[in-house]
């Protein structure tokens, strides 16, 4: 299915409540797309940079699966 379709039905069943996508890709184009066509604001990020960000400002995830231990989780295989 194509996301884009996807977002847009998802879209007209809410009320009012801003969305956001968080997409890496820092495209001009994609960015006024999303946010014209279906109402949706993108953070430009990863999903790893963006939960590392969040958990800096809010800390909610466990002290030992914070971003700092990356390495050592995927050479204990927890992670990929």
């Amino acid at each position: 299915m194509d996301i884009g379709a996807e977002l847009f039905s998802l879209r007209k069943q809410s009320s009012g409540v801003p969305w956001y996508t968080i997409f890496p890709r820092n495209d001009t184009q994609v960015r006024r797309m999303y946010s014209r066509r279906f109402k949706i604001e993108q953070i430009n990020s990863t999903l790893e940079e963006f939960l590392a960000e969040l958990d800096d400002r809010v800390n909610f995830i466990p002290a030992d699966m914070k971003l700092a231990r990356k390495a050592d989780l995927q050479t204990a295989g927890v992670i990929q």
